[in-house]
């Protein structure tokens, strides 16, 4: 029984030394088991499904201020492979994400808190 805990312990680090990868962009050490690639895939399918379900605000003062304080955020990354994407969607819900493809959602119940 010890020998197969053993067993299972040694592969199981060996698998969290195989997932500890360096962030290209802040340089630090980070357990990821999805490749950079497949997080962009797994986002800009996200925000497919984001963009059929949720209505865009009529607001320009709210996409507009959507857009500036992204626009900061993508200067600031400085990862020009990004394809950055900016909306503000009409909303009860106070929420705000950023997926990874870059693709960054907010609600106009985020500006009310």
């Amino acid at each position: 029984m010890k020998k197969h805990l053993s067993l299972v312990g040694f592969v199981g680090f060996a698998l969290f030394l195989a997932g500890c990868v360096t962030e290209p962009i802040t340089g630090r050490q980070r357990f990821i088991l999805t490749s950079a690639s497949e997080e962009s895939s797994l986002g800009a399918q996200a925000w497919t499904e984001v963009k059929t379900k949720e209505k865009p605000t009529a607001s320009s003062k709210w996409s507009t201020a959507v857009v500036r304080v992204g626009s900061a955020v993508a200067k600031a990354v400085n990862e020009p492979s990004y394809q950055w994407e900016f909306e503000c969607f009409a909303s009860e819900e106070a929420n705000a994400f950023c997926r990874p493809a870059a693709r960054s959602r907010s609600t106009t119940a985020s500006f009310s808190i």
